[in-house]
């Protein structure tokens, strides 16, 4: 949401207001309201995300990106985003602290806001600094990334942690897990005149069979 107040857009004016602050601690602005340290591999980024209630408030998810996750999911260049594969919420008590909401219902407010987040931004570093390798971001995500669309994610992270052996284990799971949920879509499909929402989901499910494919062909 874009709530326009004594200050502009927040979508504008949050970032130019939070881009020097945030400079000095090694982040660029990569997208708008995304920021980011590029390291070897992944992205420790974050970015602000406005409350859904209007009130100009928001929040700081926070974690790593993966940009070559996009090209094992066979993204479109102008889909690829910055999501999170792994993430936290950013907040003045630590990671761990609860739900952080910053106001900003007004520029005095937005400015206070902002720097806060760079000085919160400082408690990251030391979580930040467990990833060392992309095995490490693999083994992290491992505990967090539960279910079949877990099991894609962990199979490209190890992919792209140089271990394809643990990764084909990993996809073929995945494989036959993607093969089932589709098939057992097809029947309902067939019984009913399904609405876009629908075909648009079994489309999804249908990509992402057809990526784990992909990726097993490339580990053959």
């Amino acid at each position: 949401m874009t709530s326009r107040r004594d200050y502009g857009t927040f979508s504008k004016t949050a970032p130019r207001l939070l881009k020097p602050m945030v400079e000095q601690l090694g982040y660029q602005q990569l997208d708008g309201v995304v920021f980011g340290r590029r390291r070897d591999g992944w992205i420790e980024t974050f970015f602000l995300q406005q409350s859904v209630h209007g009130t100009g408030d928001f929040v700081v998810p926070v974690g790593l990106s993966v940009p070559n996750m996009d090209d094992l999911w066979q993204k479109e260049a102008t889909s690829k985003s910055f999501g999170l594969i792994i993430s936290k919420r950013l907040g003045s008590h630590g990671l761990d602290g609860g739900y952080e909401l910053y106001p900003a219902t007004n520029k005095i407010e937005l400015v206070a806001s902002l720097e806060q987040v760079a000085s919160d931004l400082k408690s990251m570093n030391p979580w930040f600094a467990t990833f060392d390798s992309m095995v490490d971001v693999a083994a992290k995500y491992k505990k967090i990334g539960h279910g079949p669309l877990g099991a894609i994610n962990y199979g490209f992270l190890l992919i792209l942690a140089g271990q394809t052996k643990e990764a084909k284990v990993k996809l073929e799971y995945a494989l036959e897990q993607w093969q089932k949920i589709v098939l057992e879509e097809d029947p309902y499909l067939e019984r009913k005149q399904p609405g876009k929402e629908s075909l648009s989901f079994h489309a999804l499910n249908v990509h992402r069979l057809t990526v784990v494919e992909a990726a097993l062909r490339g580990l053959a």
